[in-house]
C-alpha cells in the first residue's frame, strides 16, 4: 500500500529530472546527452531520449501542430531537452529548430527542436529534513515560439495565442489529478485550495 501511495510522487520526480535522483549534465555542447553520471534533460520536455510523456511535450504544444493546435498541419515534431542554467550568457544556451519542412502538409517531415531547462529548488531543501519541498518549486524553460515553428514548415503567419503557457500549465495540473492516489485527490478537493490557471493578458 505504501508503494502505491509513493509511485506517483516517484514518477513526478523522474519526469522533472530531479537533481536529487541524477545530477544535471550541464554539458559544454548545446545538447546534453545523459551518461551514467548525469542526466541530459527533463524527461517531461523530451520525446527523443525518453518515452515517458508522449501526450503533451510543452514545446510541441507551443508549436501547435496537428492535435496540439492546428489539425491541418500534418508535419511531425520531436523535441530533445537539455539541462543548462537559463541565466547563463557565456556560453549562452538557446532553444533551437534544426531543420525545415517543405510544407505544413509534408507528412514525411519531422521538425527537430531542442529546448533548455533548469530546475529550481528551495535553499532549505539541501538539509533534506522533509520540512521543505523536495521537488522543483520552479522549472525554467527556453522554447521556440509558435511563429518560429510555423516559419520552419513554411506555414506563414500565425496569430499570437497568449494562452499557450497556461495550456501547458493546465496539462501539468491534469497530470497530477490523473495520477495522484484517490485518497490524496479526495483530500485535495475537500480541504485544498483549487489550482486555477489565470488568463495571460496582453499589455502594450
Amino acid at each position: 500500500q505504501s508503494q502505491t501511495l509513493a509511485n506517483p510522487f516517484i514518477f513526478a520526480f523522474i519526469l522533472e529530472g530531479s537533481y536529487w535522483f541524477e545530477k544535471p549534465c550541464d554539458c559544454d555542447p548545446l545538447i546534453c546527452e545523459s551518461t551514467p553520471d548525469c542526466q541530459g534533460g527533463a524527461p517531461w520536455m523530451d520525446d527523443v531520449v525518453y518515452n515517458l510523456n508522449k501526450e503533451w511535450i510543452p514545446q510541441e504544444i507551443m508549436c501547435g501542430f496537428g492535435d496540439k493546435g492546428n489539425v491541418s498541419i500534418t508535419v511531425g515534431q520531436e523535441n530533445q531537452d537539455s539541462f543548462h542554467p537559463t541565466y547563463q550568457v557565456d556560453p549562452i544556451h538557446y532553444a533551437n529548430i534544426w531543420n525545415e519542412c517543405s510544407s505544413p502538409q509534408d507528412v514525411n517531415c519531422i521538425l527537430n527542436t531542442t529546448t533548455v531547462s533548469q530546475n529550481i529548488y528551495p535553499p532549505a531543501d539541501t538539509a533534506d529534513t522533509g520540512g521543505a519541498s523536495t521537488t522543483a518549486i520552479e522549472m525554467r524553460h527556453k522554447m521556440k515560439n509558435r511563429q518560429a515553428c510555423y516559419e520552419h514548415i513554411n506555414a506563414g503567419h500565425v496569430e499570437e495565442d497568449f494562452q499557450i503557457c497556461g495550456k501547458i500549465n493546465q496539462h501539468s495540473i491534469n497530470w497530477a489529478l490523473k495520477n495522484a492516489p484517490n485518497q490524496t485527490i479526495n483530500r485535495y478537493r475537500k480541504y485544498g485550495e483549487m489550482l486555477e490557471i489565470g488568463q495571460d493578458i496582453f499589455s502594450n
